[in-house]
């Protein structure tokens, strides 16, 4: 709301209740100098208002930035999460391999050792014999 002040019409009241001119000058000054600062208290509403709304528009702005950073952030973790179980994956892969060629490795050793053994019990055997008359 803007002020209503008249300066002549309160010049002219101060002037009918026997004000002496220089004095109502000087009233009449000051008081339109106080009344051009003046804050209506509507237009304190107005203000008011106007920030609110500024507040929720800020708000929602916000808030929609915090929501595509959650979404991007959920895709960046679910992509992280793929590429890492893909990788236990591959090493799980190259260990039951690694496993499976040492087991393979061990039944060939094995299998040798019970040759070398074979061989050797023979060899004894037929040392023995000979040795023996």
């Amino acid at each position: 709301m803007t002020s209503t002040f008249n300066a002549i019409d309160y010049s002219n009241e101060l002037d009918a209740t026997g004000v002496p001119p220089g004095q109502a000058a000087v009233h009449v000054k000051a008081l339109s100098n106080v009344m051009a600062d003046v804050t209506f208290a509507s237009d304190l509403v107005k203000v008011e208002g106007n920030l609110r709304q500024e507040v929720r528009n800020a708000e929602g702005r916000l808030e929609a930035k915090i929501e595509a950073l959650r979404t991007e952030l959920t895709a960046k973790i679910e992509l992280v999460r793929a590429e890492l179980i893909a990788k236990i994956e591959l090493v799980h892969c190259e260990l039951n391999g690694k496993i499976e060629a040492t087991r393979a490795e061990l039944v060939l050793h094995r299998w040798m050792f019970g040759l070398i053994i074979t061989i050797s019990s023979a060899n004894l055997a037929l040392t023995v014999r000979l040795l023996m008359p």
